[in-house]
């Protein structure tokens, strides 16, 4: 692992653990995104549970994702991931 990336997961670990739903909600409402406290609760657990995986490339969990939202906000979640990850690491 190059040492920028850990610097990367680093921040990003210690901002997850101090995450809460409210972060959520605001970035949704940020990016013109509707979502509802019960999507939101779904990407909390999510994000808390599978972070080193999504960026460990492990995309697969994104599946679990799928079955718990909307089409259109899983749609919506996978293009700002990609674009995140493309911009940020």
């Amino acid at each position: 692992m190059v040492r920028g990336e850990t610097i990367y997961k680093e921040i990003i670990r210690r901002y997850i653990s101090n995450m809460r739903p409210t972060d959520i909600k605001n970035y949704a409402n940020n990016q013109r995104i509707i979502i509802t406290d019960q999507e939101t609760l779904i990407f909390f657990n999510f994000i808390k549970k599978y972070w080193e995986d999504i960026l460990n490339d492990n995309t697969n969990v994104f599946s679990i994702l799928k079955k718990q939202i909307r089409p259109d906000l899983y749609n919506k979640a996978l293009e700002l991931y990609k674009e995140n990850k493309k911009k940020y690491l």
